[in-house]
């Protein structure tokens, strides 16, 4: 379930994992790096998996898409305006940036 704290926690440990990568190391300590950061997503409950008879097994991980969302909201806001780019740009740049990892 939702829950506004848990979306606040989930947001620190988003940041912990940024800042967690290293530009000069190799993938595979970046990728420790980050999976030991992302490791308190269990501590603190950030996803939900119910199972019941009727609908079966159900996940909601609202918890880690908002705080996500707002995150990448927040800095293509900053980027656009540091940069003078639309945010409209901002997002077509960052969907290359997806399509060549």
């Amino acid at each position: 379930m939702s829950n506004p704290n848990t979306r606040r926690l989930v947001g620190h440990v988003l940041v912990d994992a940024m800042t967690s990568i290293d530009p000069e190391a190799e993938m595979g300590a970046n990728l420790g790096a980050i999976n030991l950061a992302l490791q308190r997503l269990k501590d603190i409950g950030a996803a939900d998996l119910t199972y019941n008879e009727e609908s079966g097994v159900q996940y909601d991980a609202t918890n880690i898409v908002v705080p996500a969302l707002m995150a990448m909201v927040w800095l293509s806001s900053r980027l656009a305006s540091v940069t003078g780019t639309s945010e409209e740009e901002i997002y077509v740049q960052l969907r290359e940036s997806f399509d060549q990892a």
